[in-house]
């Protein structure tokens, strides 16, 4: 019988940290095989509530056997607060 593959969702955090759990939630109705949450995010003040959110529902067994690991978007200078995109 092959091996099935371990699967990473990798996402990036907003202001609504609905956005992660709703896809997450697709996907594993759609029978993948998610191992770990990799959320990628701002060290802007805004994105803490978000990500607090997010560890809380990760925290609460709501997705047992998935890590939620976050990643600090960060530069030469340090942590970036905000992304502008326009």
């Amino acid at each position: 019988m092959p091996q099935q593959l371990e699967h990473i969702f990798i996402a990036t955090l907003s202001t609504e940290p609905q956005g992660v759990t709703r896809v997450l939630d697709w996907l594993l109705a759609q029978n993948f095989p998610i191992v770990e949450t990799i959320v990628i995010h701002t060290s802007g003040e805004v994105i803490q509530p978000s990500l607090d959110t997010l560890a809380a529902e990760f925290a609460s067994g709501a997705y047992p056997g998935i890590r939620l690991r976050p990643v600090l978007v960060a530069g030469e200078g340090g942590p970036v607060a905000d992304i502008r995109s326009g």
